[in-house]
């Protein structure tokens, strides 16, 4: 089956398709989950294990939808010197005649 998602685009889109609509399907049964519940037919232990074990696989088969959000923050400053084309050249001239520049 691997061979034939690597070397069958169609059946590569079909089958990643087929997987978002299995992780919508889990989506779904959490609602059963708690309903179960709600009822007493099932303990919340068992439902939170259950419930976890649905939402990580979700994430996995559709993480655009399902998947944890994750969001970056860069902070920090960049110092930017602003040389002529003279202290360029001198400098590069240093470097290669081995001077320290």
């Amino acid at each position: 089956m691997y061979r034939w998602l690597r070397n069958i685009p169609e059946f590569s889109e079909k089958y990643a398709q087929a997987r978002e609509a299995r992780a919508d399907a889990r989506s779904d049964r959490i609602d059963d989950y708690r309903n179960q519940v709600i009822s007493g037919d099932m303990l919340p232990e068992v439902a939170r294990v259950v419930f976890d074990m649905e939402k990580w696989q979700a994430g996995k088969e559709n993480a655009k939808r399902y998947g944890e959000k994750v969001q970056n923050e860069h902070s920090g400053t960049i110092g930017v010197t602003a040389e002529s084309d003279e202290e360029i050249a001198k400098r590069f001239a240093a470097k290669l005649n081995g001077q320290p520049s």
